[in-house]
């Protein structure tokens, strides 16, 4: 998305909100291409130094494809095709190389590795058995 800088507002350094996503440029030509979470100084969380920071409305937020709100810290699966899925903790929406997946979704477990069959008559649990198969067969897990 193209962003023009005449829409744009610099934020000094001493307003920026450590964690908030801004508009970044090494130098401006009427537009801004760039986005960054802000850390401290001139830095980006990556490191990274920019001079101009621009304060972005929240329709200008770069957004991605989650099933859940994730939290920083703990393990999700991750995939860039929606097919090859990749367990890691999230750490700032990347992996550990730096690399952005475009999906992230809590991990899927597989009830047989947890499954107790419940009390009940042998009809009943018959029952709850074939759910968990049919379960499985569906490509639920």
């Amino acid at each position: 998305m193209e962003i023009l800088k005449s829409s744009l507002k610099q934020v000094p350094e001493a307003e920026r909100v450590k964690g908030r996503v801004y508009g970044v440029a090494d130098e401006c030509r009427n537009e801004i291409n760039f986005f960054a979470i802000y850390n401290d100084g001139d830095s980006d969380v990556h490191g990274r130094e920019w001079v101009f920071w621009f304060e972005l409305p929240e329709s200008m937020l770069p957004t991605r494809e989650v099933e859940v709100m994730p939290e920083v810290g703990k393990d999700y699966e991750f995939s860039d095709d929606g097919v090859k899925w990749f367990r890691c903790e999230l750490d700032l929406f990347t992996d550990v190389h730096g690399y952005v997946f475009k999906r992230i979704r809590p991990i899927q477990f597989n009830p047989a590795q947890t499954l107790s069959i419940p009390a009940g008559t042998k009809a009943e649990q018959v029952e709850f058995l074939r759910g968990v198969i049919a379960t499985m067969e569906g490509g639920g897990v």
